[in-house]
């Protein structure tokens, strides 16, 4: 790969990584105990993954998430820290597995595919973050931490993955002619 190749995957990361950050910041509505529903966050990663490759979408989710933590993250300890941003941000970069299919078939159906398994890593991590370190919010109300943090975070995840399929799918021609590696607009 070219140095210039680089340096372009490079910046295009870090517009994306921003992109993400302000979308993120856009919040629909916030859960008590943190997480939110926001316009989008997690779509230019998985943009930036489906183009690259698995290592620089995690990458780039692993930064996404270390800039969600400096701009107010909650900290309990610093394997809740690692396990709540760089790992679950990170996750999802995991959409990237599916890079080469969506290279080669120009569909829409990897795109949905590495959405789901992004969505799906980042869920992962928010619900062991919630088992190992948030039980008793689960024991307040009676219930087996494992179902309080399931339902927990498939309450705004599930609405996240909801809006990245809608706009996904209003976007679908520009993705499939556009995001699968050639150069755009030429």
């Amino acid at each position: 790969m070219s140095k210039k190749m680089n340096t372009q995957i490079l910046v295009e990361g870090g517009i994306m990584v921003a992109l993400a950050f302000v979308l993120g910041e856009i919040k629909l509505f916030k859960l008590p105990q943190g997480g939110s529903v926001t316009l989008g966050l997690m779509i230019p990663i998985i943009f930036y993954s489906l183009r690259h490759g698995v290592g620089t979408g995690v990458l780039a989710g692993v930064v996404l998430g270390l800039l969600k933590l400096a701009n107010g993250g909650y900290f309990v300890s610093i394997p809740q820290v690692i396990l709540d941003y760089p790992v679950a941000f990170g996750a999802i970069g995991l959409s990237g597995l599916f890079s080469k299919q969506f290279k080669k078939q120009k569909s829409i159906v990897p795109v949905f595919c590495g959405t789901f398994v992004g969505v799906l890593g980042r869920f992962v991590a928010a619900v062991l973050s919630g088992v190992i370190f948030f039980a008793e919010n689960a024991k307040e109300i009676n219930m087996n931490p494992w179902t309080y943090s399931i339902k927990y975070n498939a309450t705004y995840l599930g609405i996240e993955l909801a809006i990245a399929v809608v706009v996904i799918f209003v976007l679908r021609m520009f993705i499939t002619k556009n995001l699968t590696g050639d150069k755009i607009g030429r």
